[in-house]
C-alpha cells in the first residue's frame, strides 16, 4: 500500500514543470513511476550528469551510492524534477567491496 501511495505522489510531482537541475536534485523518467527509477544528481557538468540510483530492500527505499552517469541533454529531455523521496539510509558498493 505505501508502495502505491509513493507511486501515485511521485506521478503527482513528476507533472510539475521542469527547471534547471542542481546538486542534489531528484529526477524521475518520464515514463516511469517506480521509487526505484528515482536518481539523485550527485555532479553536474555542461555536458554530463553524475547521479546515484534507489532500490528497495525488505519493502525499505534506499539510496545507492553507484555513480551513474548521462548526458544532461539527455537528462533535462527524459527526466522530470521531483522532490527527494524519503530513504530509509544509504548503500555504498563501492565501500562494501573494500570491507571484503
Amino acid at each position: 500500500m505505501k508502495i502505491k501511495l509513493l507511486s501515485l505522489c511521485i506521478l503527482l510531482l513528476a507533472a510539475c514543470e521542469k527547471s534547471s537541475f542542481a546538486v542534489g536534485n531528484c529526477l524521475i523518467p518520464n515514463d516511469k513511476t517506480s521509487p526505484t527509477s528515482i536518481i539523485r544528481l550527485v555532479s553536474i557538468s555542461t555536458e554530463r550528469v553524475l547521479f546515484f540510483s534507489h532500490f528497495f530492500n525488505n519493502g525499505k527505499l534506499f539510496l545507492a551510492e553507484d555513480y551513474q552517469k548521462t548526458t544532461l541533454d539527455e537528462a533535462r529531455k527524459n527526466y522530470s524534477l521531483i522532490e527527494c523521496p524519503i530513504t530509509e539510509g544509504v548503500f555504498s558498493p563501492d565501500k562494501f567491496i573494500n570491507q571484503k
